[in-house]
């Protein structure tokens, strides 16, 4: 697996095997099904669930620490701690809803949230596409098919979607890193 620069915009096509996307969506399903899922109440049709700041650890599966090893591996972040307030989150967002476009507002000064999402459902309408603007303000949409993973600076580039447009929810594991300015 290539190496990403902590800087760049960059995707990773079968990041996760699909077993590893099945038994993901296993989770999904499990959250959905047991009212597990955090609505946001200013961002209609979409949920939320901070998996490494849940009551209950047992969802940081070892899947899941396999997934923060591999990323970590992947993209070079080696000794960047998973981020405290914006860590592993679970994100579904149902057609209706989308991610507004917004930078990961960062309150810890010399660091910035460095995030590796994982697409795991999806239709095919490119409404359920991430659109990540670069630093030059071009919009980057980019085609992630489940079981793709995207590597960005989401606290220096705009990050959104378009209205989601379809029958079934957008489900996305996202896995935040605090990435010190100063390397």
């Amino acid at each position: 697996m290539s190496q990403y620069a902590i800087t760049e915009l960059s995707a990773q096509e079968n990041f996760v095997s699909p077993s590893e996307l099945k038994e993901l969506n296993s989770l999904v399903n499990y959250f959905v099904e047991n009212n597990l899922l955090y609505t946001r109440h200013e961002r209609p049709r979409r949920f939320y669930c901070q998996l490494n700041l849940h009551h209950d650890k047992k969802y940081m599966t070892p899947l899941i620490h396999q997934l923060i090893d591999r990323a970590r591996s992947s993209t070079g972040i080696h000794e960047s701690p998973i981020d405290p307030k914006l860590g592993i989150i679970l994100s579904v967002i149902y057609p209706g809803g989308q991610v507004e476009f917004h930078k990961d507002l960062y309150d810890e000064p010399g660091y910035t949230n460095h995030r590796l999402c994982i697409m795991l459902q999806r239709e095919s309408h490119h409404s359920y596409d991430p659109i990540v603007h670069t630093p030059e303000l071009v919009q980057v949409p980019m085609i992630v098919e489940p079981g793709t993973a995207w590597f960005f600076n989401a606290s220096e580039h705009m990050h959104g979607t378009e209205l989601i447009e379809g029958d079934s929810p957008r489900v996305v594991l996202q896995i935040g890193f605090q990435c010190s300015t100063k390397n």
